[in-house]
């Protein structure tokens, strides 16, 4: 597991093209968003809204992921001169339109499955979660989003131990299956990009996937939210001065990595080498 956390991290490094689209479409997914974030209703505008977000995010997914397999075929070609790996990374970005019209759809209707499956268990959640948290001030999540410090420390101090014990069992509870959904989810963008384009069947890929190697997914994921969390700590860290795009910039770092590994896990454990290091679908 060693080697494929070094190897992702080298992948990154030779090809450090192929966080372009991310850094692009992360900005013109924002500005879409932003109407969602200032309707207070699920009127025909905020639903003409959200599934244009859906197109976006399908077509985004689909051509960067397309980028990131490619990146991936990578991996064991030796390059001659800089000339030559240049070359290569204005290859990786021309990945991003036909894996747009090569994966769209199938990234649109497992992006749906995917999403449906999260709010189905955040609504569960939710139902379990406000019977632990019966005794427990219910504006205690305003408070905390408001963001201020005053006010939170207020609100805990008028807190008894029984509450406190409360929010712990509740923020656990979500923590865990949280925690489950992104494990059982890991390889379903791998298994859609290399195994099947029926989102359905990928899905069953995905979890087959990870029956077969449930302790090497484990340590992936766990690996990836050790990260997360100490970006989390340096995002309060800079907090949001001019400093701020720091950890920003390593948020972004952080989900290419992501995505890289698992793909790299992936390919190593399913397509069969080439010359550029994987079996791909068609001539790239």
């Amino acid at each position: 597991m060693k080697t494929l956390f070094l190897n992702s991290a080298r992948l990154i490094k030779r090809n450090l093209m192929v966080i372009q689209p991310l850094f692009f479409g992360v900005l013109i997914i924002m500005f879409a968003a932003k109407p969602l974030f200032t309707r207070n209703s699920m009127d025909i505008g905020f639903i003409i809204t959200a599934v244009i977000m859906i197109l976006l995010i399908s077509a985004f997914i689909a051509g960067w992921y397309n980028c990131i397999k490619y990146t991936v075929s990578l991996n064991n070609k030796i390059y001659n001169s800089a000339e030559e790996l240049q070359k290569e990374q204005v290859t990786i970005i021309k990945q991003f339109f036909p894996g747009v019209a090569e994966y769209f759809l199938s990234v649109a209707v497992l992006l749906v499955i995917y999403v449906g499956t999260a709010w189905g268990l955040s609504y569960v959640t939710e139902i379990f979660t406000d019977k632990i948290l019966a005794d427990v001030p219910r504006n205690i999540v305003t408070v905390i989003n408001s963001g201020n410090q005053q006010e939170i420390i207020n609100l805990l101090n008028s807190l008894n131990d029984t509450q406190i014990f409360a929010i712990m069992k509740a923020l656990g509870l979500t923590a865990l299956i949280v925690f489950i959904f992104h494990y059982f989810v890991l390889w379903f963008g791998p298994a859609l990009f290399y195994s099947s384009k029926n989102p359905f069947k990928a899905a069953f890929e995905g979890i087959k996937f990870l029956f077969k190697n449930p302790l090497q997914s484990l340590i992936i994921l766990f690996v990836m939210i050790l990260i997360n969390l100490f970006i989390t700590v340096l995002t309060m860290f800079f907090g949001t001065g001019i400093l701020s795009f720091i950890p920003f910039l390593f948020l972004f770092f952080y989900i290419l990595y992501y995505i890289i590994t698992v793909f790299l896990y992936y390919e190593q454990k399913t397509q069969n080498n080439c010359v550029n290091g994987s079996k791909l679908d068609r001539e790239v």
